[in-house]
């Protein structure tokens, strides 16, 4: 998909979710469908997201919906 960029030596692919490192801390990263799923089945403004982000973090949850939603568009 990147191959023009493939060779530079600062483009890292990863996968979807990925395990990082930075300083030392190890780091859960997603892309956010995992979010987006959860704001699907609650009413309110884009500020929601930031407190969904934060709960689902301290509940620990990766895939709150799944697989209810991973089919749909």
């Amino acid at each position: 998909m990147f191959k023009e960029l493939a060779p530079s030596a600062g483009f890292k692919t990863h996968t979807n979710p990925c395990w990082l490192e930075i300083g030392g801390k190890s780091l859960l990263a997603t892309s956010g469908q995992n979010l987006d799923d959860v704001f699907k089945y609650v009413e309110g403004e884009d500020e929601l997201r930031l407190v969904l982000a934060k709960k689902m973090l301290e509940w620990r949850h990766m895939a709150p919906t799944a697989p209810d939603t991973l089919c749909e568009s």
